[in-house]
């Protein structure tokens, strides 16, 4: 027996709030219609989606958002427009191809949901690398949007054209009118942007595993604004500060209002005695200035740990030169500074290092990586502010893990594809079913981008060294 379903009309004509009229929204509801059916909309007043003749369904006062799909039509009603984007992400990616005695067409299987995330912040890091062309950077932003990731962090690896310090862009970097319309698309799907430069560890702006350094490479008369390695700005020069005000100031810019701005943080490998008794003051100005600028300051957790903090069996990131190192860093952050926890390892719950850090104070985001392996676990640990994704450079053969961690996550997500939860299935297939259904939404989200063989799919080229090398 069939489900009940509603089914569309060569016209798709919906009630809406004035501002779901986004190309972007256009984009993806076309490409889950295979570009068959045109979504026409009626702006409306209110947090709404609805076809006529459908009463707008009642929202809790702790719910995002509510779906209704009954053979007669479909309405959504949603606390506010991120909400709202949200909820109709999740609607289109639940639009099914159905066959009526050969007649080929689109609808849902009827159905009567609220949003059940298990956190409500859900972010995700992407990295734009040299590498990273514009149309990938758009899909990649589609995708975690239609997989209902509340923030998105964009994090420019020598990418981004700043008029204050040109050097710290590589030639092809993009320029500000290039981003631009890519962070308003963001918003436009419900997701708040986060930008981000690394400002003590990683001032390379390139992978340590390169060798190479945006900056030093092509102007080593910038040696004096780093440390001797290259690696970390040198917290001791008065000029470093300023710098960085001033490139916070250019994606202020390009990102408009945000609630957060993360400065990196991470992995400084310096042991100076200087440089460490320097880098106290210098990351409670540095965090200090951000919240004067009205945004909350992001900083990675493991400088903030020092190695043997914890005693149990689980793989803690504790990168600290010491203890006292440590414990005068996390001090020196100003209140309202939020630390990133980066775990990757650990694969019990409570995550030991998110609950020092909850217990010192902090509010506190769990940062596992692609691979899902932390991902349990943080979930598992009380007190969490939020929950970001990184993925760095495994979003190659690894972006088929942005759906499948966002429905561990309580994300709406497609009911038409293979069932992947058989316990008995052998775990390599389940990840081939994974990777197909992660193909067939990227292939939606991408509807409208002009896209060659090497911009299709995840990976430019097939074959296998080329493959295992991404």
């Amino acid at each position: 027996m069939k489900n009940k379903q509603f089914r569309f009309q060569k016209t798709f004509r919906a009630f809406a709030n004035q501002a779901v009229d986004h190309e972007a929204i256009r984009a993806i509801f076309s490409g889950f219609t295979l570009k068959q059916v045109e979504l026409e909309l009626v702006p409306v007043d209110g947090f709404v989606f609805y076809t006529e003749g459908m009463e707008i369904p009642s929202l809790p006062a702790d719910k995002e958002f509510h779906i209704v799909v009954s053979e007669a039509g479909v309405a959504v009603a949603a606390k506010d427009y991120p909400c709202l984007a949200r909820a109709l992400m999740a609607l289109f990616i639940r639009i099914q191809s159905l066959d009526y005695d050969g007649v080929y067409t689109f609808g849902w299987d009827c159905f009567n949901e609220f949003d059940h995330y298990r956190i409500q912040k859900r972010m995700i890091h992407l990295c734009v690398f040299p590498e990273t062309s514009l149309k990938m950077l758009r899909r990649l932003i589609r995708l975690a949007a239609v997989c209902q990731y509340t923030h998105i962090c964009v994090e420019f690896w020598g990418m981004f054209k700043y008029d204050s310090f040109p050097p710290l862009a590589w030639d092809h970097a993009y320029t500000k009118d290039e981003i631009k319309p890519l962070i308003e698309e963001m918003r436009a799907l419900g997701a708040e942007p986060i930008p981000m430069i690394n400002s003590l560890g990683h001032a390379t702006q390139s992978r340590v595993l390169s060798g190479k350094h945006v900056v030093l490479d092509r102007y080593p008369e910038y040696q004096y604004l780093f440390m001797p390695d290259g690696w970390a700005f040198d917290v001791t020069r008065k000029e470093v500060p300023e710098l960085l005000k001033n490139l916070r100031a250019e994606l202020y810019e390009v990102f408009g209002a945000t609630e957060y701005f993360h400065i990196g943080g991470d992995e400084d490998y310096q042991s100076d005695k200087s440089y460490i008794e320097g880098s106290f003051g210098y990351l409670n100005r540095l965090c200090g200035e951000v919240i004067a600028e009205g945004r909350k300051p992001i900083i990675w957790g493991d400088m903030l740990l020092y190695p043997g903090q914890f005693t149990s069996d689980e793989v803690y990131y504790c990168l600290a030169k010491d203890q006292p190192a440590a414990e005068r860093r996390l001090a020196a952050l100003p209140e309202g500074t939020v630390i990133a926890d980066w775990e990757y390892e650990v694969k019990k719950a409570p995550v030991e290092t998110a609950v020092y850090f909850e217990k010192m104070g902090r509010e506190v985001i769990g940062a596992p990586t692609l691979d899902g392996v932390a991902v349990e676990p943080f979930l598992g640990t009380p007190g969490l502010h939020a929950l970001m994704l990184t993925t760095w450079h495994g979003l190659g053969k690894g972006l088929p893990k942005l759906p499948e961690i966002a429905e561990n996550m309580g994300a709406i997500m497609p009911t038409q594809f293979a069932d992947k939860d058989d316990e008995n299935m052998m775990s390599g297939y389940r990840a081939s079913l994974w990777r197909t259904e992660a193909a067939a939404i990227f292939r939606r989200v991408s509807a409208g981008i002009d896209l060659d063989y090497n911009d299709c799919g995840w990976i430019e080229k097939q074959y296998f060294w080329a493959a295992m090398d991404v």
